[in-house]
């Protein structure tokens, strides 16, 4: 697997305590020497104008050069050298991207800063230009179809807002609902012709790798098989794993090795096996560092152990961040199913679910056929 890093990386920082630190990349790039896996390691150069103008307005990408220093939002810190950096991290996805296409082979852009929370005409969220999005539009300059999966723990509304109203762009999206940036609702889909090409799956606290498992094999690999991509790009964000200070979901290290396993299966099956990812959002330093062979209180079902629910859908209701609670996981999974149209028939699983998500989601479901009709053209 191809890296993508440079030192600069390094240099880019928030304020005094701040999640999003020099650490985290500092942990990761020490782990992957431990291991030996710190070869075929490629340098990058800043993104051309042209290409982040595709995706930024001129006069957002200026007020980021010429902003000085100051917050341009509570969580958000610009210095002198942030607009450098910030176009580094754009340039080494871009590279990753550009060489897992052309060599077929997975590549990984260690890159700071993130970028997902950054839209066209503004940045925050830690984000001040959209890494992926840029690369996105890189690929396709050679490509007709590319597709974002973005399992960060907060949703990446930049992302979403850049590629709503396209088809040729197709972005899926995890996240913690109720919480930063407070987007990313389940019928949230696109618009025009992007409709249905922007799947949004708002998750509860708690959950984590069987949850995530029945995202991967009910929704994630039905929607990119039948969408066709060219190639694979992935927001990661480790900010998911059960170690993170900040974070509500519950994934372990297998859990996120899992993922990646069968994403790259997927991306050998549908893209001819290159697929890029970089790191999308806040990690706990530890995490990746060393991350832990824990299973997190998993508790799986027995053989055999289904008890079945009433047969029925119930209302779903609107998400309100920090006003009322939210839909189950039983009930986005089957809800975003039902929307992209993956899960009309039969589907069931038995009585276990993450330990503190437990009782959620025992039995079965029969999901409805009042899809919405979306088919990928």
């Amino acid at each position: 697997m191809t890296l993508v890093y440079h030192p600069r990386y390094h240099e880019h920082r928030q304020t005094i305590g701040h999640p999003e630190s020099p650490e985290r990349l500092d942990a990761i790039v020490a782990r992957l020497k431990a291991e030996k896996l710190w070869k075929d390691v490629l340098t990058p150069e800043p993104v051309e104008r042209g290409l982040l103008e595709k995706v930024h307005t001129p006069e957002y990408i200026d007020s980021v050069k010429d902003f000085g220093e100051g917050f341009m939002d509570p969580d958000t810190y610009v210095r002198p050298q942030t607009y450098e950096i910030a176009l580094l991290a754009a340039g080494g996805t871009v590279l990753a991207a550009k060489t897992a296409l052309e060599k077929g082979t997975p590549a990984f852009a260690l890159v700071r800063p993130p970028g997902h929370h950054a839209g066209s005409y503004h940045g925050g969220g830690f984000c001040y230009f959209n890494n992926v999005a840029v690369a996105a539009e890189e690929l396709r300059r050679k490509v007709d179809r590319v597709a974002i999966v973005d399992y960060d723990l907060h949703h990446g509304n930049g992302t979403h807002d850049i590629f709503y109203s396209r088809r040729d762009v197709l972005y899926i999206s995890t996240h913690q609902s109720g919480i930063f940036p407070g987007t990313g609702y389940i019928d949230d889909l696109g618009n025009g012709k992007g409709e249905g090409y922007n799947i949004c799956i708002p998750l509860p606290g708690g959950c984590g790798d069987t949850t995530f498992e029945l995202f991967v094999n009910k929704i994630l690999a039905p929607v990119l098989s039948s969408y066709k991509p060219d190639a694979i790009l992935v927001s990661l964000g480790a900010d998911a794993h059960y170690m993170d200070p900040l974070g509500g979901f519950a994934l372990t290290s297998p859990g996120f090795i899992s993922i990646s396993d069968k994403l790259l299966a997927l991306s050998r099956d549908l893209c001819g096996g290159g697929h890029r990812v970089h790191p999308g959002g806040r990690l706990q330093c530890q995490g990746p560092g060393r991350g832990r062979g824990r299973d997190g209180g998993l508790v799986r079902p027995k053989e055999g152990e289904i008890r079945v629910l009433p047969q029925r859908r119930r209302e779903l209701r609107g998400e309100t961040c920090h006003r009322r609670r939210g839909p189950g996981p039983e009930e986005v999974l089957a809800r975003g199913m039902t929307i992209c149209r993956w899960g009309t028939g039969e589907w069931s699983w038995g009585g276990g679910f993450d330990s503190r998500m437990s009782g959620m989601l025992d039995g079965c479901r029969k999901l409805s056929n009042e899809a919405i009709e979306i088919p990928f053209e």
